[in-house]
């Protein structure tokens, strides 16, 4: 069934006009995206500023389509409508992309392992990846997010991922304040967990390096996670720091190298460790200092 003819009989709201942008937009991008990749060579003289011209006339075109079909339905567009079909776009371009993404970072990878192991993927094979998405059509360059770095910077704060230290003035800390891309992938997480959706951090601004960085903490803090909680079964959905250090030491013993790891699962749950405080409490534990048992209040 066509779009028109889903159109035909539906009811006349804002939220029918959205899910129906959506359907529109979703039969039409790959088309899109193979017009984009088609235009690369006669765009390959052309400056980057002229490139995200041409490519915003691109996505302008597809909008007035949108706004045309539903206007011959009677159907008023939202007044928000580029943003809708722009973000529709995204996630489908997205939605191509993981796959591809996700299969390069597991080459890398020894899942058989019980525990993650480092992983170092080095830059210069993100051509490889950057060759396989060209080889299906897949432009990132299309990727468009209407997300500033004072957004950032005050999601970073908002949800506890950045913290001025106590021994830094405001001001000190507002000219010098910057974030990592472990900063951005982290706020990625913690807003899906939080089911909140601001798609530009959750796509990490479409950039391939940080969705590479993104897939291998996922693919990893997952393997983790598995054996983890395997190892743990005990353990309550919302741990205590008590319960995290002491179902840590009980595991891993004093191999710290999977602190990051715990503390990635603790933040999700709710749980958020200061910098060295859950080794120090680890230690405590591996040195009995902590006297604890499973089934006590923990006390913290």
């Amino acid at each position: 069934m066509g779009f028109l003819e889903k159109l035909f009989g539906k009811k006349q709201d804002k939220e029918t006009a959205i899910i129906l942008i959506k359907e529109y937009v979703d039969a039409h991008v790959e088309s899109l995206m193979a017009n984009w990749m088609a235009m690369q060579e006669e765009l390959s003289d052309f400056t980057d500023l002229e490139r995200k011209e041409i490519l915003k006339d691109e996505m302008n075109k597809i909008t007035r389509a949108t706004a045309d079909a539903l206007k011959r339905q009677k159907i008023k567009a939202p007044a928000h409508l580029f943003q809708v079909v722009r973000e529709e776009i995204n996630d489908k371009i997205m939605e191509f992309a993981r796959p591809h993404i996700s299969q390069f970072v597991y080459s890398y990878r020894r899942p058989y392992l019980a525990w993650p192991h480092p992983v170092d993927i080095p830059l210069k094979d993100l051509e490889k990846l950057r060759a396989t998405l060209k080889e299906n059509g897949i432009p990132l360059e299309m990727l468009n997010y209407d997300l500033t770095d004072q957004r950032i910077r005050s999601l970073l704060i908002q949800y506890e991922i950045r913290r001025k230290p106590e021994f830094q003035n405001a001001e000190t800390w507002n000219r010098n304040f910057s974030y990592s891309h472990d900063d951005l992938i982290l706020l990625s997480e913690v807003l899906k967990a939080k089911n909140v959706r601001i798609q530009g951090v959750e796509h990490v601004r479409g950039d391939l390096w940080i969705l590479v960085k993104q897939e291998l903490l996922r693919q990893q803090d997952s393997q983790f996670r598995k054996t983890f909680l395997k190892a743990n079964p005990d353990l309550p959905e919302k741990p205590s720091r008590r319960e995290w250090a002491a179902a840590y030491a009980r595991t891993l013993k004093n191999d710290f190298d999977y602190l990051g790891y715990v503390e990635r699962m603790a933040r999700l749950s709710g749980t958020i460790f200061e910098k060295g405080e859950l080794e120090k409490l680890v230690r405590d534990e591996l040195s009995q200092k902590i006297p604890y048992s499973p089934g006590r209040s923990p006390g913290i």
